[in-house]
Formats: C-alpha cells, sequence, structure tokens
C-alpha cells in the first residue's frame, strides 16, 4: 500500500511535473511543461482537444481491460510512460511526450492515480456534500462567526432536501496549536474550504498544494495561486496594485516614495512592479524617509501604522490599504493628512452597503448565492472537479453596480477596486 509521501510526490508529477524530463518531438524538455493533468485534467478524466482525445488515466480506468487494449499493469504503465507503447503494442498518440523518470518516481505517479478517485469526491457523500471552513488558534472567533452565517445563509436556499439529492454542510475544521494542517484536515474530509481568515493567509499555499480547493478567502489572492483551485471575491493583488498606481498617476503626484515594514512584503514588489507599468516614478523608503515626501505608499507590518503616521509631513497625500488605516481615520484627519484607502474588498462592501448587512454576513450570502450556483452546474455526478467547472461560465450580479464574471477573470471574479478619499 502506497505512503502518503508517495501520494504527495506522485501529485506533484502529476500536477507540476517537478522532476522528471519530457521528450517530444525529438527534444528533452523540463516536465513542467508537460505536466498529466494539462491534458488529463485535475482529475484525470481525460477530455478533447480539438481532434485529439484525452483519455482517462485513474488507476481504476487504467487497470481496466478495453476492447483496445489489456489492463495496465505497473511493469507496463512505466512503458508506456518511457516508451510510449501502451499494453496492446501500439504507440500512444505523439502529442502524448514519452517521459523520463526512475522507478520510485513512477511508482509514485502510479500511487497517485489510485488515491485520485478518492481525492476527488473528498467530503462528498450520497446524501451531504462537506464544506469546510478552516479554524486555527489566530482565527478561531471569526471561524466560527463565519461557519454559521454561511450555515445559514445556505440553508436560505437549498431546500431541506438538498440539491440532487445530497444536503450541504459547513464543517468547522479545527487545526489545533502543534497540529499538523494536513492531518487536520484529512481527519474532516470537505469537498473545498471556504472563507479562509486573514490570520490563515500563510496556509494557503500548504492546502492548495494538497489539492484543497479554497474559495472566496476574506483576503486577495496574490493573483499566482493555482487557478483551477483558487477562487477568490475580490480583486487579486496584481489588480489592487494596478488600482493603485493607476490612482496615483491620475491624481498627478510626485515625490513618491514607497515604503513596507517588511521588506520581504510579497506586495511591495507587486506595487513597484504596477508603478512602473503606469509610468510612476518612485524612491523605495523606510521609516525614516517617510516624512521626507509629499507623496507616500505605504504598508506597514500589521499593528505599526500608528507610528508611521507621526512622521507623516502635514502637506502629505497618503496612499495604501484601507485595511491598514481606515481605524486611524480620524488621526489622519485631525493632522490634516489627505489619504486615498484602497478597499481590498470592494465586492464584499457593495453587497454590504446594498444589503445593509455587516462584511462577514454580506461575504457569507455572496459565497452561498455562488456556491448555491456551482453545485446545481455539477450536477449529480459531484466531484472536486465537476464543482471546480463551473467557474468557467460563472457570473453573478453581487450588487448593483457589481458584476462578478470567473469567464473574464478567473481567480477573482473582479479587477474592481474603490477608495476611500479624504
Amino acid at each position: 500500500m502506497a505512503t502518503a509521501n508517495e501520494v504527495d510526490a506522485g501529485r506533484a508529477i502529476f500536477e507540476t511535473g517537478v522532476g522528471v524530463t519530457a521528450r517530444i518531438m525529438g527534444m528533452d524538455l523540463p516536465g513542467t511543461g508537460f505536466a498529466c493533468r494539462r491534458c488529463h485534467g485535475l482529475d484525470g478524466a481525460g477530455g478533447r482537444e480539438g481532434a485529439t482525445v484525452m483519455p482517462a488515466i485513474g488507476w481504476d480506468k487504467l487497470a481496466a481491460p478495453v476492447a483496445s487494449r489489456p489492463a495496465y499493469t505497473p511493469e507496463l504503465f512505466r512503458k508506456a510512460l518511457e516508451t510510449g507503447i501502451s499494453p496492446s503494442g501500439r504507440a500512444l498518440d505523439a502529442a502524448m511526450p514519452r517521459y523520463r523518470l526512475d522507478g520510485a518516481q513512477a511508482d509514485a505517479l502510479m500511487a497517485y492515480l489510485m488515491a485520485l478517485p478518492a481525492i476527488e469526491r473528498r467530503g462528498i457523500e450520497a446524501d451531504a456534500v462537506h464544506l469546510g471552513v478552516l479554524s486555527t488558534p489566530r482565527s478561531q472567533a471569526l471561524a466560527s462567526a463565519y461557519a454559521g452565517a454561511l450555515e445559514q445563509a445556505l440553508a436560505e436556499r437549498i431546500p431541506a432536501h438538498g440539491i440532487f439529492g445530497r444536503t450541504v454542510k459547513v464543517r468547522p475544521v479545527g487545526v489545533a496549536a502543534g497540529t499538523d494542517l494536513k492531518t487536520a484536515v484529512e481527519r474532516s474530509p470537505v469537498v473545498a474550504m471556504i472563507g479562509l481568515a486573514p490570520a490563515d493567509s500563510g496556509l494557503i499555499a500548504d492546502l492548495l498544494g494538497d489539492g484543497m480547493p479554497v474559495l472566496f478567502p476574506f483576503f486577495p489572492l496574490a493573483g499566482t495561486e493555482d487557478r483551477d483551485l483558487a477562487h477568490g471575491l475580490m480583486a487579486d493583488w496584481p489588480a489592487v496594485a494596478d488600482a493603485i498606481a493607476l490612482r496615483i498617476k491620475a491624481d498627478g503626484r510626485s515625490d513618491l516614495i514607497l515604503a513596507a515594514g517588511d521588506a520581504g512584503d510579497g506586495r511591495l514588489a507587486a506595487l513597484a512592479a504596477a508603478l512602473t507599468r503606469a509610468g510612476v516614478s518612485y524612491r523605495l523608503g523606510d521609516d525614516l524617509s517617510v516624512g521626507m515626501a509629499s507623496t507616500v505608499l505605504l504598508l506597514p507590518r500589521p499593528g505599526a501604522a500608528d507610528a508611521w503616521i507621526t512622521r507623516l509631513r502635514r502637506d502629505a497625500v497618503l496612499y495604501g490599504m484601507a485595511e491598514d488605516f481606515v481605524a486611524l481615520r480620524v488621526r489622519l484627519n485631525g493632522a490634516g493628512i489627505r489619504y486615498r484607502l484602497a478597499v481590498q474588498g470592494t465586492s464584499v462592501a457593495s453587497m454590504a452597503a446594498t444589503a445593509q448587512l455587516g462584511a462577514l454576513e454580506a461575504h457569507a450570502l455572496m459565497a452561498a448565492d455562488l456556491l448555491h450556483g456551482l453545485l446545481l452546474s455539477a450536477g449529480r455526478d459531484l466531484r472536486r472537479a465537476t464543482l471546480l467547472a463551473g467557474f468557467r461560465n460563472l457570473r453573478r450580479q453581487a450588487a448593483p453596480n457589481l458584476l462578478l464574471d470567473y469567464a473574464t477573470h478567473p481567480g477573482s471574479g473582479t479587477a474592481a477596486v474603490e477608495f476611500i478619499v479624504e
């Protein structure tokens, strides 16, 4: 029986092609450009691209004989990967790369293909589908409140008998201090993690790396996540950075200092790139130099914004994120400092204003509406892949002035960013 480490290693090969070499048209190329999922799909179910048919490659399919070939065995599977010869003795389609991989890699990939059907139906039962809300010591209060709000919002949309005979349940996934995230998730199987809290944003890579869909987190996506597995409710960070840069340009501001409390803050590089694209000149600064410029774009560490405000010139114009400075607006106004603060959750804020709800309830309402649509589009054959496939054509009017359109914006549904201006 395959170990969890073997399955994880196989997942990495299947999803990214890492560590293997692909030979195609006589050339040896990095496997990262020819990962299995690119043609056979996240679920390994295959499909069609023009006249080319990509077969299903879940091990349950490969191990079953069909009219055109005998069943695959571990030895025949590795032979097919390396030589392109199927169990029938015929050559596989020329579009299928021939891979160079060792025995351990072939065994790991086979282990993942064996596990894939169960992964696709994780959190899905004959009469119920389970959605998760991650709860860690840092996010417990928010997670508990959100799980209740989401459950209520779903109950208002989904009949008591469920969708296609399945009721929809929200399952808190608790991760105690010192507990391994993977272990905690395996103990509480869910089809997707909903509403990840800002305090747990550092866990998104681990969740996605384990093949867990992360839907509608409370923070902007970085824009680099797996677009099949991660979908947000608000403009992603590159879109936010572009909006800020274009706002500074439109305001005609110069003498700009860009500063972050943490030089490793990934947002800093995105903002620098956005300013360059917009043709806005800037200097990188620190907590001392911010008091020397008339225009400042600040990304303070959590809880450190107050100290930075004391250093700003009274004639300065401050640009930044509303989440960092909105609680300090009275101080900013008292000091005569003008500001332009980007609202990261514009879609949620619009829904909250329209429905006269708090941000948490508005977020749950939007998520429930989208999940209802996704579950309907998935049909009776509900799997991870069929649920996520619904995003390809998903469009919802989140508020009178805001359309969420995942066909146009696959990761976030929107590029809209509003500003609080003073």
